[in-house]
């Protein structure tokens, strides 16, 4: 026989302690947001970038970043690509066929659902159309994989190119850790962006700024 006020109790426990889960994740997400919107916003400022402002506005933010990134100079003295532009356009790419993928797959279930009863009567019918209901979600979701693994590698290549800006020796293992532990990037942002930032090859490595001779002036003469 159940004891129906136990279960009452653990079902409540359970649902206490989801809730206090749940409100520790948002809060450090938050943290986080904030820690990463400060690092790029006195990046940005110091940068003299218009509107560092938009380091806290969501979307936004990665067009703030990406703007940071593409100032990186190369070792052959070329810019960095446009950034801002593109890791805006992945993100919003990768939103929209998220919300076209959910809704093409609500759409086949509730159509499986609803020729359900003719399960019976015409099964390989039945098959065919379950089938058809299905090959939208299936090109939206590999759509959806192209585009957010193309998200991801553009926005680690931006992110090593701003570590490499404000601290070039530690770069690398600041990107390896932000891929493991991606909520180290934000707290890296953090605590880079006092640092001077170095944005061509010579002077992140260190090299000595070699400055050309001074010619000397030849005097002018006086003409008889």
């Amino acid at each position: 026989m159940y004891n129906y006020d136990s279960v009452a109790a653990g079902i409540t426990t359970f649902i206490g302690i989801y809730l206090i889960v749940m409100l520790f994740a948002c809060g450090v997400s938050l943290v986080l947001y904030i820690l990463q919107g400060v690092g790029l916003y006195e990046m940005g400022k110091r940068l003299n970038l218009n509107n560092p402002w938009l380091s806290f506005v969501p979307f936004a933010n990665v067009y703030a970043l990406g703007r940071i990134a593409q100032r990186y100079i190369k070792r052959d003295g070329t810019q960095s690509a446009k950034f801002s532009v593109i890791l805006l356009a992945l993100y919003i790419a990768e939103i929209v066929l998220l919300i076209a993928f959910f809704i093409f797959f609500f759409v086949a279930i509730f159509a499986v659902i609803a020729n359900a009863e003719l399960a019976v009567e015409t099964e390989s019918e039945m098959v065919m159309s379950m089938f058809a209901s299905f090959i939208p979600v299936i090109i939206f979701y590999f759509l959806l994989m192209a585009v957010a693994i193309t998200y991801s590698v553009t926005y680690y290549v931006a992110l090593w190119r701003i570590f490499a800006i404000y601290n070039n020796s530690n770069a690398t293992l600041y990107l390896v850790l932000s891929i493991f532990f991606s909520f180290l990037a934000p707290i890296f942002l953090f605590v880079l962006r006092k640092n001077n930032p170095a944005f061509d090859y010579a002077t992140r490595m260190g090299f000595p700024v070699i400055m050309p001779e001074a010619q000397p002036v030849e005097q002018p003469t006086n003409q008889e």
